[in-house]
Parts: structure tokens; C-alpha cells; sequence
């Protein structure tokens, strides 16, 4: 600052020697132009340094270093943990929709498997889930069930049981007698046996040639399944040439009856045939005198 007043101090004592100066001596008589008149500026005119002036030191200006910049740490977006996703509740199977908690409630409708449902109850047992429509399901055919779902007792008691009705029966046919194995056959003279389904029928007699005058008997042994018939009758024609004379019995325990003749003096060498009839079956037993 003492500088700067210093310059100006010298600045106006050379203005005021310049006024001076130009009062002494005399004016030109050449015709005046007009010149510019010099006005003084504030602007100091350069000087010399004097030596003798005190020397300030001006404060130093402290110019700090420029620092690098940093680069500013890139920044990383933190995606914060997400919820796990909650498991959808589906049908395990296509099943049937119920009216209630139970397979005695009517069918109210049907899913498909891998079809969303949305359970919101159970019943006490725990085994059957209830659906946002009301409908039941049994909790076997549901996949990602709830854990714990709300308990409701909150549906229509069961339909009364209806009870059959019983068809009328047709009634039972007797099982037709299955044939059961021939008794063994009699011994005897010229012995025949024959089947009718379950009845068997077996004739005899007691001589196959008997001498002139003599008594011949015939036999007949009647069964049915295999077991002896008691008390049935027994007819027997003893056919000659020229007559046919009878004789007739009835089957005892054993379902055999009998009956005898004698046969007088029939033609040498002709065979006498023997219809025995019993219980409307007949068989032919014979002899020959």
C-alpha cells in the first residue's frame, strides 16, 4: 500500500511542474488548432522502483496442491432376500367334490389333478379340507395342503341311510338228485341192469335153465341216488308162447322184491322172457327149460 501511495505522490508533483513551466513562455502566433485536451486518469504512469523505499513483502499467497480425485467406489446394488414362494395347493388326482366331510355326503362336483385349490377349512378329524366353494375334498388327493387350516363343524349332518329294498326272491329250484354210483350187481341167473337218471333198476332170476315142473324165481332190486327204495311195488309177466301169467312183490330194506312160479311143461329150448316193472321202469330178465 505505502508503494502505491508513493507512485501517486510522484505522479502529481510532475503534473504540477508540467503547469508551471507552460506559463513562461509565450504563446505561438501560428493560427491554434484545436488539440486534445489531456484529462488526468486515476491509471498511475509507471515509475522506477526507489531503493530508498521501504520494502514490504506482500503476503504470500499459499496456493494448496490439487489433490487427485478419488474415483468414487463404484456402488452395488444389494437386492435384499425375497420370500420363499409359497406352495400352491393342488389336486393330487381327479376326485370327486363333496357335500361334506365324508363319502356318505352326495357328489357336489369333481377336480382335475394339478388343479389350484384354495382350502380355508378342516373338519375335527382333520381328514377332509373344506374349499372356498363349500365343497369338500378328502385330504389325501390334495397336494400342498395348509398346515394348520381353521376347524368347522359347520356343515349339513349326514342324509338318514336309505334302506334297501329286498328284491323278491325267486324261489329256489330243488337241485335236480345227482346220479350216485349203481349199487354192485346181484349175483344171480341172467342178470339185467338198467338206468333211469338216478334210478337204477336190476332183475334176476334164480335158475337160467330149469328142469320141467320146477319153481323159478325172479328177483328185483330197485335204488334211486345210489340208496335202496323200500316199499315199492313189483310186477312180473312171465311170457309163453301162448299165455302170460304174473306174480308181484314189494322191495324190502334192501329195495328188493320177489316173486315165484312154476313153470309146468313149457316147450323144450324156448326162452320164457320176464318183464319186471317197478315204480314205471322195466327191465327183461329170462330162462330157458
Amino acid at each position: 500500500m505505502r508503494v502505491y501511495l508513493h507512485l501517486v505522490a510522484i505522479t502529481l508533483a510532475s503534473l504540477a511542474l508540467t503547469g508551471c513551466g507552460s506559463s513562461s513562455t509565450p504563446e505561438p502566433t501560428n493560427t491554434p488548432t484545436s488539440a486534445p485536451i489531456l484529462v488526468p486518469t486515476n491509471t498511475p504512469a509507471p515509475t522506477t522502483p526507489d531503493p530508498t523505499a521501504e520494502l514490504t513483502t506482500a503476503p504470500a499467497l499459499l496456493v494448496q496442491p490439487e489433490t487427485a480425485q478419488q474415483p468414487e467406489p463404484a456402488t452395488q446394488d444389494i437386492e435384499e432376500p425375497s420370500a420363499p414362494p409359497v406352495p400352491v395347493t393342488t389336486a393330487a388326482q381327479s376326485a370327486n367334490l363333496r357335500g361334506g366331510p365324508g363319502t356318505d355326503y352326495d357328489v357336489v362336483g369333481g377336480v382335475t389333478a394339478g388343479q389350484a385349490l384354495e382350502v380355508t377349512h378342516t373338519n375335527t378329524a382333520g381328514d377332509w379340507y373344506r374349499l372356498a366353494s363349500g365343497a369338500w375334498i378328502f385330504g389325501t388327493l390334495v397336494s400342498n395342503a395348509p398346515g394348520d387350516p381353521p376347524v368347522t363343524t359347520d356343515y349339513p349332518a349326514l342324509p338318514a341311510p336309505i334302506q334297501p329294498v329286498a328284491e323278491p326272491q325267486a324261489p329256489e329250484q330243488p337241485a335236480e338228485p345227482m346220479a350216485a354210483p349203481p349199487l354192485p350187481p346181484p349175483a344171480g341167473a341172467n342178470v339185467r341192469c338198467e338206468t333211469f337218471g338216478a334210478d337204477e333198476l336190476c332183475v334176476w332170476v334164480s335158475n337160467a335153465s330149469p328142469p320141467i315142473s320146477t319153481d323159478v324165481v325172479v328177483y328185483a332190486r330197485y335204488s334211486v341216488n345210489g340208496v335202496s327204495a323200500t316199499g315199492q311195488a313189483m310186477r312180473a309177466i312171465w311170457r309163453y308162447k301162448t299165455t302170460s301169467p304174473e306174480c308181484s312183490g314189494t322191495t324190502n330194506g334192501e329195495g328188493v322184491a320177489q316173486c315165484s312160479r312154476n313153470i309146468g311143461r313149457p316147450s323144450a329150448g324156448h326162452q320164457v322172457n320176464i318183464a319186471v316193472t317197478i315204480a314205471g321202469r322195466t327191465v327183461v330178465t329170462h330162462f330157458t327149460p
